[in-house]
């Protein structure tokens, strides 16, 4: 269901305008032999779906203004409920000739998380290390697993495929991903990335088809696990239960990215004044979308964002410690599963 209250893109305007052209069309047909007319229909409410065969379906609840002009004369307002279908247009084939198969940098940033990194140089290992995909690039903050986090490095058999920078100061994610651009080349296709996500080699390939120099930058929209203890009582879930109670995807999230290193100078990078967690990625992506480059978005369900418990620091920005909390709720579980913990807590008292 919809509102005319609310603000609506430009195609729902568009949609809604020709219906509204549509059913006066109809309902005036012949209005002069008839002596009547209808005029300006507005909108009470609506419904909208979009049916797999049938195409676009509307159910409207008009208000018009109804005029009798043979007979006595009456003007009164009517309402009335209509229905009406509109098509898909046939199908177009166009030929896609952007896929590259250029070299994938994924940008790292590492402070601390031993356990989530091992895990990381693993999946790396797999994916990346016999495929040759992509290249790692490590900015490594001094912690107590620094030197840990070397040696695994180092032992790794693809130690070839990754270069680590080393962080300095303050952690900084929006700093530490700039730095890792600053080591490439402007035609090098960069993949921003967090220790926390688990991906695939179908991913890395989307990378590459949909990242177009000077043309067009990738943000998939990420899956992203809710509490695993609430959702499987373990420590971790299955990364490929992609079930509604598992998770859901990450919509408002542009923390994963990828662009030409090219682009993403010409856009303005990163705002590197922006410390600690959030809004670096939202500032970014509002850049680009300013920019003469396009943002193609879609949900990659080989991209998973694996749980973790978050922790707000109340030394962030007010509106960075809102985001912090927003996104801490909404990645607990699932309405109804909140429902059921409440519902069940409630039947204890």
């Amino acid at each position: 269901m919809f509102s005319v209250k609310r603000n609506h893109d430009g195609s729902r305007k568009k949609l809604l305008q020709q219906a509204l052209n549509f059913v006066i069309q109809h309902y005036n047909t012949d209005a002069y032999y008839k002596g009547r007319i209808i005029e300006r229909p507005e909108i009470v409410y609506g419904y909208h779906r979009n049916h797999p065969i049938k195409g676009t379906q509307l159910l409207l609840y008009l208000k018009m203004i109804y005029t009798r002009t043979k007979g006595k004369y009456m003007k009164t307002a009517v309402y009335k409920q209509v229905m009406l279908e509109k098509a898909f247009s046939p199908p177009e084939i166009r030929a896609v000739d952007s896929f590259t198969h250029k070299l994938v940098h994924l940008i790292l940033p590492v402070s601390g998380k031993i356990d989530e990194f091992k895990k990381f140089l693993a999946q790396f290992s797999q994916v990346c290390g016999e495929t040759k995909l992509c290249k790692l690039i490590i900015i490594l903050y001094p912690s107590q697993h620094s030197e840990e986090t070397l040696n695994l490095i180092k032992g790794s058999q693809y130690n070839n495929l990754i270069h680590v920078l080393e962080g300095s100061g303050e952690f900084s994610r929006a700093k530490s991903l700039h730095e890792g651009v600053k080591y490439l080349s402007d035609d090098d296709l960069v993949l921003f990335i967090d220790v926390d996500i688990y991906y695939t080699a179908a991913a890395i390939h989307r990378v590459q088809q949909h990242t177009i120099l000077g043309q067009q930058a990738y943000f998939p929209i990420v899956f992203s696990q809710y509490d695993s203890q609430i959702v499987c009582g373990a420590a971790s879930c299955p990364v490929n239960n992609q079930s509604e109670d598992a998770g859901s995807f990450r919509y408002f999230g542009f923390g994963i990215a990828s662009m030409y290193k090219a682009d993403y100078l010409k856009c303005g990078g990163f705002d590197l004044s922006i410390h600690g967690w959030g809004k670096e990625d939202v500032d970014l992506y509002s850049k680009i979308l300013k920019s003469d480059i396009d943002v193609f978005r879609a949900a990659d369900t080989d991209i998973t964002h694996i749980y973790h418990e978050k922790v707000c620091d109340d030394s962030l920005n007010s509106d960075q410690v809102v985001m912090c909390v927003n996104s801490k709720t909404s990645s607990l579980a699932s309405q109804r599963m909140l429902a059921n913990l409440y519902y069940q807590k409630r039947s204890k008292l």
